[in-house]
């Protein structure tokens, strides 16, 4: 990539297996598709496992291998959009959790901009990233975003259920309309 790749928080690579949330430019991004890609901003609680889980039921199996389902369908790419990417600890169980089920880490996170809320923090990484997307997107979220994102781009959960075969359904079609206005 060249100059032109704006600066946006990423993740980035340690060389260790392990991945650390860090400050870096876009061309440092590990896992920068080579072309543009659709994507998943994903939150975790609520979506990955219910919002009353117990820690040891965090990051449900069974919601692991559905969201794997939307990606292998759509080629897309996840951004951590979850409060969990500010947090070594949390991240890295969630970059684990990942890795055992075998999905690609992420190409990266929305900033943190603390009271904008996540609306305007997945706006943001858009906004810096745009040469990343292919124009399918996706928020996988069980805040109701519709109010604030085009609802062709928002996919709501029900917290208490996280991630199920119907939302599955509805985000694979999401990301798979031909995009009008994005």
């Amino acid at each position: 990539m060249g100059s032109d790749v704006p600066e946006a928080p990423c993740l980035k690579s340690s060389g260790e297996g392990k991945t650390p949330v860090r400050e870096e430019s876009a061309r440092d991004l590990f896992g920068v598709p080579e072309h543009p890609t659709a994507i998943v901003f994903l939150d975790v609680d609520g979506v990955l496992h219910s919002v009353e889980a117990h820690p040891e039921a965090f990051l449900g199996h069974q919601q692991l291998l559905l969201l794997k389902r939307i990606l292998e369908a759509t080629g897309a790419r996840i951004v951590l959009s979850t409060t969990w990417r500010r947090d070594p600890a949390h991240l890295q169980q969630v970059l684990d959790a990942l890795d055992g089920v075998g999905i690609e880490r992420p190409i990266g996170a929305t900033p943190d901009l603390w009271r904008a809320g996540r609306a305007s923090e997945i706006s943001a990484w858009l906004a810096a990233n745009a040469s990343l997307v292919a124009g399918q997107w996706v928020s996988l979220d069980d805040l109701p975003l519709e109010e604030e994102l085009p609802s062709q781009h928002v996919v709501t959960l029900d917290g208490l259920l996280g991630l199920t075969a119907e939302k599955v359904s509805e985000a694979i079609a999401k990301l798979s309309a031909r995009e009008s206005n994005s």
